[in-house]
C-alpha cells in the first residue's frame, strides 16, 4: 500500500513507478484526507509507503495531519520516499516524528519551482529524470528486500537548521479560511501562491537597501544568521514538545 501527494506529478509518477514493481496499490492522500479515510487494512507481509514532495524543506501541511490521524492496525515494513528539487533537509525527520519508518529515500526530480530560479534546459531536465529513474530502481530493491535505514543523500548541509529557519514561513504564513481545490489545479495554485510568497523581496529590498548605508552588511548578515539559529532552534523544541 503507497499513499502519495501530489501537486505537479511527480509523487504520483514515482508512487505508480514503485506500484507497478510491488504490486502495491496507490492512495491519493489529499482524497483520502478529504473523505475520512485515516485506516488502512494490510496483508500480511504487507508494506506501507509513502510518497511526498518537499515543502520549505518539510513536509506538506496535509501529509502530517493525515500521518497523525493514520490507523495502522499492525507492525509492518514502512518506508517514505521523499522529492524535492535540491535538498529535502530535515523533510524525514519531521516525517519519523510522526510517524515511525523503517527506510527512508530521497530523489532529486525535475525542479518546478521556479520563481527567482532559473528553468532548467531539456537536457538538464532529461538528465534528472534518467538519474531519478536509477533511484527509483534501487528503492523498489530495497523495499522488496525490506531493507531498513536511511537512505537519502539529498539533505544538504545543516538539514535541521535549515528546515529549522525557512519552514515557519510555509506552517505559519499559509493559513487561510478553508476552501476546496480541485486536484488538477493543485500545481497552478501552488505556482501562484509561491509568486506572491516572493513578492515580498523588492519591499525587503526597500527597507534592506537604506539599513545598508547606515550599518555594515557584514554586520547585517552576521545578526540575521544569529536569528535565524534562534529560529531553528525554538523549531527543533517545539516540534520535540508537539511530538512528546
Amino acid at each position: 500500500m503507497i499513499f502519495y501527494f501530489t501537486a505537479t506529478g511527480n509523487s504520483k509518477f514515482i508512487a505508480e513507478r514503485i506500484a507497478a514493481q510491488t504490486g502495491d496499490q496507490i492512495f491519493d492522500i489529499a482524497k483520502c484526507a478529504r473523505h475520512g479515510r485515516y485506516s488502512c487494512e494490510l496483508a500480511d507481509g504487507e508494506a506501507i509507503g509513502f510518497v511526498i514532495p518537499v515543502y520549505y524543506y518539510g513536509i506538506p501541511m496535509i501529509v502530517g495531519e493525515f500521518l497523525q490521524k493514520l490507523n495502522v492496525p499492525k507492525k509492518t515494513y514502512s518506508y517514505a520516499v521523499l522529492n524535492c528539487g535540491g535538498t529535502t533537509a530535515d523533510a524525514g525527520g519531521q516525517l519519523r516524528r510522526l510517524f515511525p519508518i523503517d527506510a527512508e529515500f530521497g530523489i532529486i526530480m525535475v525542479d518546478n519551482y521556479v520563481p527567482m530560479y532559473k528553468t532548467a534546459s531539456d537536457e538538464e531536465k532529461q538528465a534528472r529524470l534518467d538519474k531519478a529513474e536509477l533511484a527509483i530502481e534501487e528503492i523498489i530493491t530495497r523495499v522488496k528486500s525490506r531493507t531498513p535505514g536511511v537512505f537519502n543523500d539529498c539533505t544538504g548541509s545543516f538539514p535541521r537548521l535549515v528546515t529549522g529557519a525557512v519552514y515557519p514561513l510555509y506552517k505559519y504564513g499559509r493559513k487561510t479560511g478553508k476552501f476546496t481545490v480541485p486536484s488538477e489545479m493543485h500545481g497552478r495554485v501552488f505556482s501562484v501562491v509561491q509568486i506572491v510568497t516572493f513578492g515580498i523581496v523588492p519591499l525587503a529590498m526597500l527597507f534592506y537597501g537604506p539599513l545598508a548605508d547606515a550599518i555594515r552588511i557584514e554586520s547585517i548578515l552576521l545578526i540575521s544568521s544569529a536569528l535565524l539559529a534562534v529560529v531553528g532552534v525554538v523549531y527543533g523544541w517545539s516540534e520535540r514538545r508537539a511530538t512528546s
